[in-house]
């Protein structure tokens, strides 16, 4: 519900019209013949030769190692894929980076992936680890892929003559420029984070830069997502600051608060004041690594009487990469107007937010640590009795799921 609340308000927001943009599959020619996955497989009512997934260009695996004499193997179960051929051996698995080369573990830059129970490999592991060359022709979207395989050493003679060495076959001559295989895109995250603040200063009508006391909690959830071929990202943060309104009787000078309008003053006794902040933003991905121009929509609730607030922003965001040990994310969101009443008047500031942190992983688990700095501030827009600022560092645990 929070997704689709949040996007209908950026595509407000931004004017933005769904639309599916079509892909055409490239062709795919291996030593001159096309090569497809068998039996046929169709997307959008075409036979994969090789098909485009993102920036990625995939091509059917088991077709395209058995036409280079390797036996492939399948577990279903484990999601393994076991390619042999005299002197190579390969162990890929669905879904993962990871792959065993000849006994050797590597990283590939993106994993094989199942499509209508067939799989499909990014064509760099058949260039790499098969010995073929590949060559791509952009103008005509072909994938040339040629593979010669080495010529057998002859059978020794009983001449005590040594034999002539072997003349290995012409290797043909293919364009030296390479595949234009692109960066690999990150896969899409999401998370929830719970986070204390350490000390907060707080400056508004009732606080004169009081320290928040130890009650005081920030919450975010996030999440990317692909829609209508573009990659979004949603995210909810909720911050609670809670701090003391001090006031020692009257003649107290603290006591004395600025009213509605800024107009006059009013004596108001000690009590804990409570100030919260909502903010769900919308984003659509503008650069790597996860970075977002976004729409932002803010709520503002209080506990000495204010009317809720609410406004309609926008900002920018770089969300974390959990895929690494250690990654930082940061975000600023500027909302021009975040007003309400409760019919005797209306109030509203001009709002600025802001958010910097870092993450940790903790081992192999889903668990993170998760630290920064956080803080808004409010100038008046209408009525308002005075400015307000939020700020502090934070700490504490993320999970991702």
């Amino acid at each position: 519900m929070l997704r689709s609340l949040a996007f209908a308000l950026f595509a407000a927001s931004i004017g933005l019209t769904p639309a599916v943009a079509a892909t055409t599959a490239p062709t795919l020619l291996f030593n001159n013949r096309h090569v497809r996955a068998r039996p046929a497989v169709t997307v959008n009512g075409r036979v994969i030769a090789a098909l485009v997934d993102g920036k990625r260009l995939l091509v059917p695996l088991r077709a395209m190692f058995e036409a280079m004499g390797a036996q492939v193997r399948y577990d279903a179960v484990r999601r393994r894929i076991d390619v042999r051929k005299p002197g190579s051996s390969i162990v890929l698995w669905v879904g993962k980076k990871l792959a065993r080369i000849n006994g050797q573990e590597r990283i590939l830059r993106s994993p094989p992936l199942l499509r209508d129970g067939r799989v499909l490999v990014p064509i760099r592991i058949v260039s790499e680890t098969m010995g073929a060359y590949v060559q791509w022709v952009p103008g005509r979207r072909i994938a040339v892929v040629r593979f010669v395989p080495p010529t057998p050493l002859p059978a020794p003679t009983a001449s005590p003559a040594p034999a002539a060495a072997p003349t290995a076959a012409p290797v043909p001559t293919v364009n030296s420029t390479p595949f234009p295989l692109p960066a690999a895109t990150p896969r899409p995250e999401s998370y929830m984070m719970l986070d204390y603040f350490l000390k907060p200063k707080v400056y508004n009508e009732f606080s004169p830069g009081n320290s928040a006391n130890a009650n005081l909690w920030s919450f975010r959830t996030g999440e990317e997502f692909r829609a209508f071929q573009l990659h979004l990202a949603v995210d909810e943060t909720i911050d609670t600051w809670i701090y003391p309104h001090n006031c020692n009787g009257v003649g107290d000078p603290q006591c004395m608060v600025t009213t509605i309008g800024g107009n006059g003053s009013a004596y108001v006794p000690a009590f804990q004041a409570l100030d919260r902040s909502t903010e769900t933003h919308l984003g659509i991905k503008i650069a790597e690594p996860r970075i977002y121009l976004a729409a932002g929509y803010m709520v503002r609730t209080t506990r000495y009487g204010y009317p809720p607030m609410l406004g309609l922003g926008y900002g920018l965001m770089k969300l974390p990469d959990l895929d690494r040990p250690f990654s930082l994310y940061a975000s600023i969101f500027y909302y021009p107007q975040v007003k309400g009443g409760n019919g005797l008047y209306d109030l509203g500031y001009h709002v600025t937010s802001y958010r910097a942190g870092f993450t940790y992983a903790l081992g192999k688990s889903p668990l993170f640590v998760d630290g920064g700095y956080v803080g808004d501030s409010g100038t008046n827009a209408f009525n308002a009795p005075s400015g307000f600022t939020h700020s502090g560092a934070f700490l504490g645990l993320g999970l991702k799921i």
